[in-house]
C-alpha cells in the first residue's frame, strides 16, 4: 500500500466539508482561478488537497471530472 501523501500534524473535523485530493497542484491551480468554481474552495490546505465548501463539492468535482481529472474525495458526495 503506497504512503499518504498527506500527513497533518494536527487533524481537525468540520462536518460537511469535503477534503479534496488532486494529482498535481495544477488541478487544483485551476480549480481556483475558475471564478465559477473558486468559490467552492474554503482553504487550500497543501499544494493537491483543499477543503470544499458544504453543498458545493459536486459543482467543484463534476468540473474536474468534465476535465479529466479523478479527484479523491473524502466525506461530501462521492
Amino acid at each position: 500500500m503506497p504512503e499518504p501523501t498527506f500527513i497533518p500534524e494536527r487533524l481537525t473535523v468540520h462536518a460537511g466539508l469535503t477534503l479534496l485530493e488532486v494529482q498535481d497542484p495544477a488541478d487544483l491551480d485551476a480549480l481556483l482561478s475558475d471564478a465559477r468554481l473558486s468559490p467552492h474552495v474554503a482553504e487550500r490546505l497543501a499544494p493537491t488537497f483543499a477543503l470544499l465548501r458544504p453543498g458545493t463539492d459536486a459543482a467543484a468535482l463534476d468540473a474536474l471530472r468534465r476535465a479529466g481529472h479523478t479527484p479523491r474525495v473524502n466525506g461530501g458526495q462521492p
